[in-house]
């Protein structure tokens, strides 16, 4: 890609986060030769645009997930609960449906869980990725 040569007022090709896609963006201002304010045509969203030469751009390999002593305690539980009722049945999650301390879970979104803590109206649920309140009990 070559250095688009800007002046305030001109139309060049780049891609607008708003519209998702590549589109016109008008130069609304130039702070210095390689950063405007621009507008695209299309959305009218506004943004700072900064050249970016490809010959300086550094691709960085993703880091590795660094896994804090929470998380990896969570992660432990998560372990023990799902050895302890590896052969249980699950029961399908509903707001309907009445939990106890102790049972296995299906939730339709957060995968298989496990029941830690029951209240009269709400469940604490260790899920492999966090552990949730929801709701339980609840009149038809």
């Amino acid at each position: 890609m070559d250095k688009p040569v800007l002046t305030v007022g001109k139309s060049f090709y780049t891609e607008c986060k708003k519209c998702a896609t590549e589109r016109y963006h008008m130069v609304l201002s130039m702070t210095n030769p390689e950063t405007a304010k621009i507008k695209c045509e299309v959305c009218g969203s506004q943004k700072t645009w900064k050249y970016k030469d490809p010959k300086k751009v550094v691709t960085r390999k993703p880091a590795a997930a660094k896994v804090n002593k929470s998380q990896q305690a969570h992660q432990n539980d998560y372990e023990e609960y799902s050895t302890k009722f590896a052969s249980a049945q699950a029961k399908n999650y509903s707001v309907y449906e009445i939990f106890k301390k102790d049972e296995k879970l299906q939730h339709a979104k957060f995968g298989m869980g496990f029941i830690v803590k029951d209240y009269p109206e709400k469940i604490e649920v260790l899920f492999a990725d966090e552990m949730k309140s929801l709701l339980h009990r609840r009149p038809k």
